[in-house]
């Protein structure tokens, strides 16, 4: 667990990484870096910054929140202090780690299709690639991460054996993407750090035109000059002609960003799950104490020091004085903490579009238009970062299929199939399928409204089908006129 002294701070975090950002300027523009080195530079300086808030996050949605230090009286009593941080660990509950889960659950790539519906070949070429590359859950990963830390990346290279697309998921701590000023599609550099065995630390700067490398030690301090590879290799040309990693942005805005980056689904209502640890924190100390009923007695004098701590846990005491007073305290009534608790509860849900039945778990007995309505604000979220990261899996498809030398890298038709968000049932779909039917919807149509059922299924079923049977040509009756003939 993370004591609140900890040398993170996840409410100035987002801060710090924003005044960092201002200060170091757009690196595309007349003042910014003019050498490789000075652009790496500034990258990593960006994305120390942003690796913190990152951090802080991550350690929220964890569940390993920041916990109240024990006060300084009571650090002198070893039992206590440590009863009250065992107290402050119990009192955790996790809330905000359901806020990006429940749209991150309902982001499921299924597909691709080009514009062209006669050549199904281009749909199964893309997705060849994004089977080989694991996609079907790696592409999850990088969803969940940006709705978790506000943005993530995906990295596309051509295979240094075959030529094929390779394509990997990157953590939003170890990558950084710089754009165009002005602009927030057009990358302009692209970097890569990380730590190698806890001894080396490595960095890829990727630029339009060319890619470098840099190592130093991870341990020495102070921190040794970037070397670069002792090769001659290096800078190697990019294959691409462009920056080839994409970043996946959570919630964004149309405020300047030269470096890119997001907003995390929960970020904004920390300061509820804080009060709802404070909450859960202080009913605990309250059962710990006055759960029970406390007796007392006045006008009684134990003979020993001993008896007093006996008979505080007996049943039934006795007493031959009858001058002797007796009685005892209410226990504690939780209800209050109970009923704040779910009122923070129930605003966390409302700020975050989250439906209470994710976080509360009370619904029993409600029709489907109750459901359906109980969930709009979320199928509406997810419909927007549906929107927002198919633009991304599509640009990532892109460079995929140009890495390969595929002509299709340059047809803009391309659209990512994604499973349905909204949760239906199959009476519903049955109905709805039926009634398209009588007006004429073709079958193949029909087929992708049907719940979980991919492109490559619908193809699937069409060669399964049978062949339909040439139409019966009418005769006619003995004796009847012969018809019209062509002259």
């Amino acid at each position: 667990m993370t004591d609140v002294n900890d040398s993170y701070d996840p409410y100035t975090a987002g801060e710090a990484y924003t005044m960092a950002v201002g200060s170091i300027g757009v690196a595309s523009n007349g003042t910014g870096p003019r050498t490789p080195e000075q652009l790496r530079d500034r990258l990593l300086a960006v994305l120390e910054h942003r690796s913190r808030a990152i951090l802080g996050l991550e350690r929220w949605y964890d569940g390993d929140h920041p916990l109240p230090a024990p006060p300084e009286r009571m650090t002198r009593y070893e039992d206590a202090a440590n009863a009250f941080r065992d107290l402050s660990r119990m009192g955790v509950t996790n809330y905000v780690s359901l806020v990006p889960d429940a749209p991150a659950d309902r982001l499921q790539v299924t597909g691709f299709r080009f514009g062209d519906p006669a050549n199904a070949r281009n749909d199964d070429e893309a997705w060849r690639i994004w089977q080989r590359n694991h996609l079907d859950a790696d592409s999850r990963l990088v969803q969940h991460k940006a709705l978790v830390a506000g943005n993530s990346f995906v990295l596309v290279w051509p295979d240094d054996d075959d030529g094929q697309a390779e394509i990997t998921v990157e953590h939003p701590g170890q990558a950084i993407v710089a754009y165009e000023a002005g602009s927030r599609r057009e990358r302009t550099a692209g970097l890569k750090c990380w730590t190698e065995d806890d001894e080396t630390r490595r960095v890829v700067l990727y630029l339009p035109d060319l890619v470098y490398k840099w190592a130093n030690k991870a341990k020495q301090a102070p921190l040794e000059a970037w070397q670069p590879p002792t090769d001659d290799t290096w800078p190697i040309v990019n294959p691409f002609g462009e920056v080839p990693l994409v970043e996946f942005r959570a919630n964004p805005d149309l405020r300047p960003c030269p470096y890119g980056g997001g907003a995390s689904e929960f970020a904004g209502v920390i300061p509820i799950q804080s009060r709802i640890n404070k909450t859960v924190f202080d009913r605990l100390v309250t059962a710990e104490f006055q759960a029970f009923r406390q007796r007392w007695a006045v006008g009684w004098t134990p003979d020993d020091p001993n008896q007093a701590m006996q008979a505080s846990m007996r049943h039934l005491l006795t007493f031959e004085d009858e001058t002797v007073k007796v009685g005892e305290f209410a226990q504690a009534d939780f209800t209050g903490f109970i009923q704040a608790v779910e009122s923070d509860v129930q605003s966390m849900a409302a700020i975050t579009r989250t439906p209470t039945f994710y976080t509360l778990g009370s619904i029993s007995n409600i029709s489907g238009d109750t459901l359906a309505a109980l969930q709009a604000g979320l199928v509406a979220k997810c419909e927007a970062h549906r929107d927002n990261f198919g633009e991304d899996w599509e640009e990532v498809l892109r460079l995929g299929l140009k890495a390969e030398g595929n002509q299709r890298a340059d047809d803009e038709s391309s659209m990512v199939v994604w499973r349905s968000i909204e949760h239906v049932t199959w009476a519903e779909i049955a109905d709805a399928t039926t009634k398209l039917a009588t007006i004429g919807v073709p079958p193949e149509a029909l087929w992708a409204m049907l719940k979980d059922v991919t492109p490559q299924d619908i193809e699937r079923w069409k060669t399964m089908r049978p062949a339909a049977a040439p139409a019966a040509v009418p005769q006619q009756p003995p004796g009847a006129p012969a018809g019209p003939t062509m002259p």
